[in-house]
């Protein structure tokens, strides 16, 4: 019975994290892209456009120059800052 807790915990990650369409949502890239570097300095290194337990959220990994990297989460639909965490390298 274990394997098959282990199955569901799986597909319950996939959930938490499933891929966005662009044409769905309020915000566009650009704009969330915009909110990220407001709230952090740093140039863009990467941008995903998911749902994390059904919100749908732009992640916006920003890069400084001295290589602290930056994740600002930001609400695809009203632009809102959710999360901002920085780990330094």
């Amino acid at each position: 019975m274990e394997e098959d807790d282990e199955v569901e915990d799986d597909d319950e990650m996939e959930e938490d994290d499933e891929s966005v369409a662009s044409d769905t949502v309020s915000l566009s890239e650009q704009e969330a892209i915009d909110t990220a570097t407001a709230e952090a300095s740093g140039t863009v290194a990467e941008v995903e456009l998911e749902s994390e337990d059904g919100t749908p959220v732009y992640e916006i990994e920003l890069v400084a120059s001295g290589g602290a990297e930056t994740e600002v989460t930001v609400h695809a639909d009203d632009g809102t800052v959710l999360n901002t965490e920085t780990e330094d390298e």
